[in-house]
């Protein structure tokens, strides 16, 4: 469960991260490198979960796969076509629970924002991915 932030919205776990950080810099007089590492660490992980407006102009590398969010606030996966300026979206469809696979279809609104898929577990039914 996530805390109350301002305005009673629910902070993100990123956001009390953040927080307690900053507070065991203060709480302990850490100052130099070691204050500097856990905000560089801090950083990091900011950066790895960050949404990129596609108006920045950094988009991703040909034929791979993303994570796109349009306007509505929807999320998909996709695939960006450098040579186009297209995304391909792909959305699941099922019912009942059950998967009945992929289904390729067109955006409602072109993605405002993207970001890498994050990374996949590192062990899989017991084995260990390289």
């Amino acid at each position: 469960m996530g805390a109350a932030g301002k305005g009673g919205a629910k902070m993100t776990t990123l956001e009390l991260l953040k927080i307690q950080i900053e507070l065991v810099i203060e709480l302990s007089g850490m100052q130099g490198p070691g204050a500097t590492l856990l905000r560089s660490a801090l950083k990091a992980v900011e950066d790895e979960q960050r949404w990129i407006p596609v108006e920045e102009n950094s988009m991703p590398e040909e034929d791979r796969m993303i994570l796109v969010a349009d306007s509505k606030g929807q999320v998909s996966s996709a695939m960006f076509h450098a040579k186009s300026q297209s995304f391909t979206v792909y959305r699941f469809c099922g019912g009942n629970d059950d998967f009945l696979g992929q289904q390729i279809v067109g955006v409602l609104d072109f993605p405002t924002h993207w970001r890498p898929l994050p990374k996949g577990p590192e062990e899989i039914k017991g084995k260990t991915t390289p």
